[in-house]
C-alpha cells in the first residue's frame, strides 16, 4: 500500500509517511483542541451549532 501510494504520488515512500503522520497530528491536535473548546462554549450556553447561529445572525 504504502509503495503504491508513493508510486502514485511520484514521491518518495519516506514522503508519503511524512505527510500521513503531519495529517494525523494536525488532526489529533484539532480533535484536542475542539474537545477542551467544547468545555467553554457550553459553560456559555452553546450546546448545539444552531445556538451559535442565532447570535452571529
Amino acid at each position: 500500500m504504502l509503495l503504491k501510494s508513493a508510486r502514485s504520488q511520484k514521491v518518495s515512500k519516506s514522503e508519503v509517511v511524512q505527510k500521513a503522520l503531519k495529517q494525523y497530528f494536525f488532526l489529533t491536535e484539532a480533535q484536542r483542541f475542539r474537545k477542551n473548546l467544547k468545555k467553554y462554549a457550553e459553560k456559555a450556553g452553546y450546546l448545539s451549532e444552531e445556538d451559535i447561529y442565532k447570535d452571529i445572525s
